[in-house]
């Protein structure tokens, strides 16, 4: 019973989510609703009802299931999108698809007078098709800037399974994946890789003093300018509490030290203000990094930015100039 309970509620919960994100969407749900007792109106109205031993069930389930999936699709593009140009022209396209396929539907049921011929033409005329085809190659051009920001978040496969929900960061154990696979898949990859791991001092303290909520704000805050500061082709994976770890997969041919001081003094260089407008901290990290061409274990890869990285750490809170570590 507790089980049943507990599953009405987590679904009476989802659906109010769901109700909430089409909230911004009004508009185009007001305009499908209108349409759709318009077309349904007019069939009624003009039209007359065939008899039953006429109705083709086999045309109304397949026509109606893909009349409902265009509407269903309607209802998740909007509630994934943020209102804008794209967002109004995918509306526009469902919809007019939903009127060609809705109209199919009615002439199952009703019989129009010959001389109309406006059924027709909603039936076939792909304006809907063609206006939802614009929007995808628009969404495409989105797309690719998102992959370009989302590149430096994932590597070689996408799993949502792998990824810190706090953050939307690969966590650890997904970062440890890539480089199995690096190493038993892809050895001249693997020769030219390497770690980087930073430490954000603030967390602990911003945790105990402002709690957990407040402690990923400032992680998720910390990581969004770690990432403007990464090359494109580095992986910043979660490693644990205040922790960060970056796969670079072409570092044999930089020079780390100097490219790890750098991310370290953008971060050094950020003050952090609470979600309350109230504290502001000044942000204070250490940082290490291991090549993987003087292992062929990624474990002891892992353990050699570890140790760096305690070295690093432990030399900056005796007020030692150390704060990047070589593993």
């Amino acid at each position: 019973m507790v089980g049943i309970m507990d599953w009405l509620y987590r679904a009476w919960y989802q659906t109010g989510d769901f109700a909430e994100s089409l909230r911004p969407h009004i508009f185009w749900l007001v305009v499908f609703v209108v349409t759709f007792a318009l077309q349904l109106f007019l069939n009624g109205w003009i039209g007359d009802v065939k008899p039953v031993s006429e109705w083709d069930w086999v045309d109304i389930l397949g026509e109606g299931a893909a009349a409902f999936c265009v509407f269903a699709w309607l209802l998740i593009i909007l509630s994934i999108r943020l209102k804008g140009r794209v967002t109004n022209l995918f509306a526009l396209g469902f919809i007019g698809v939903f009127v060609s396929l809705f109209q199919d539907v009615l002439d199952e049921f009703y019989q129009l007078p010959k001389v109309v011929s406006w059924d027709s033409w909603l039936e076939s005329m792909p304006v809907g098709l063609v206006i939802l085809t614009y929007a995808f190659l628009l969404w495409r051009r989105e797309q690719r800037q998102i992959n370009r920001y989302m590149q430096k978040r994932e590597l070689f496969h996408r799993n949502t399974q792998t990824m810190d929900g706090g953050l939307a960061l690969p966590t650890f154990q997904y970062l440890k994946n890539q480089l199995a696979w690096l190493c038993s898949n892809d050895p001249q990859s693997w020769r030219h890789a390497a770690l980087v791991f930073i430490e954000i001092h603030q967390y602990n303290d911003i945790s105990h003093d402002h709690g957990g909520q407040e402690a990923d704000r400032f992680l998720h805050v910390v990581s969004e300018l770690i990432l403007l500061n990464l090359n494109r082709n580095d992986l910043l994976c979660r490693y644990a509490g205040g922790r960060f770890t970056i796969l670079i997969l072409e570092a044999k041919n930089k020079d780390l030290k100097k490219y790890t001081s750098s991310l370290i003094k953008a971060v050094n260089h950020f003050t952090y203000r609470t979600s309350n407008q109230v504290e502001e901290f000044d942000v204070q990290a250490s940082a290490a990094f291991s090549k993987a061409w003087h292992t062929n274990n990624p474990e002891e890869l892992i353990e050699q930015g570890l140790q760096a990285l305690r070295d690093a750490a432990l030399a900056q809170k005796h007020c030692e100039p150390l704060t990047v570590a070589e593993g």
